[in-house]
């Protein structure tokens, strides 16, 4: 399928760009550790989940690159892992105050793409006066930290631009300017859309959150698996190690002698 092939070329390029090493891709829904990601915890902690899981290394220390790698990376991996486990790129809907919507489909290919054209490249960016990091995985956690000792989202975002520039104060008029430094250069956080309906002409405008999109898939995935295991141990009285131990269309046979089909 186009999508998988696709999917596949975000992880090669990725790993090749941020010298991840040792990277084995793994349909996500296919393993044991699948069913260990908890998709009600922090979402960096269930990105870097999701991405050990599905892609490597074995090793869990090893696995601690996924923290070292940027943010917009780490999204358009998560959407590669969810394309390539359901063969389908994501789907974004703009409805129009007419009644019509306009659709898009988007691969992560093409995102992780949009993404390197509009950062060209850039890790640093000179603002204001200072130099500012694009964010990496590991700034996430920092993230959660602040947000568990600050009083305010205003508190909460200065202080994570004031990391990234260094740990130097910052007035508004730079707080500002970073912020929208960081939206042009960073593009897939804070994922913007602008289309036309394809019925009336109207101007559309949305902000798509991609990792809540691709999370939200592989959190369905995951709910799959827990069915099959759940089928399978009642029919036939196995343990989930063993179900989940078995290949993929072997399940789908003892699912269909159980009555049940594939799910």
């Amino acid at each position: 399928m186009q999508s998988t092939h696709e999917a596949r070329s975000v992880f090669a390029e990725v790993s090749a760009t941020h010298a991840v090493a040792g990277l084995r891709v793994r349909r996500f829904g296919t393993g044991a550790r699948d069913l260990e990601i908890d998709f009600d915890a922090p979402r960096p902690l269930v990105v870097t989940g999701v991405l050990t899981a599905a892609l490597g290394p074995d090793d869990d220390i090893a696995g601690d690159v996924w923290w070292t790698v940027p943010v917009h990376a780490r999204i358009a991996l998560a959407l590669a892992v969810a394309e390539l486990a359901t063969g389908q790129a994501i789907e974004v809907t703009l409805p129009c105050a007419c009644g019509e919507t306009a659709s898009l489909d988007l691969t992560a290919a093409e995102l992780l793409a949009f993404s390197r054209e509009r950062a060209a490249g850039r890790i640093e960016l000179d603002i204001a006066g200072f130099r500012v990091r694009i964010p990496v995985g590991r700034d996430q956690l920092h993230w959660l930290e602040l947000g568990r000792t600050t009083a305010t989202d205003a508190e909460l975002a200065r202080g994570v631009l004031s990391h990234l520039a260094g740990g130097v104060a910052l007035a508004d008029a730079d707080l500002t300017a970073i912020e929208r430094a960081l939206a042009e250069a960073d593009p897939l956080v804070d994922f913007q859309i602008d289309s036309s309906c394809p019925d009336c002409g109207a101007a559309l405008h949305a902000t798509v959150d991609l990792e809540a999109i691709a999370l939200g898939r592989l959190r369905r995935v995951q709910r799959t698996l827990i069915e099959e295991v759940h089928v399978l141990a009642s029919a036939y009285h196995w343990t989930e190690a063993q179900i989940v131990a078995l290949p993929a269309w072997r399940r789908g046979e003892y699912l269909a002698l159980a009555g049940r089909g594939r799910l």
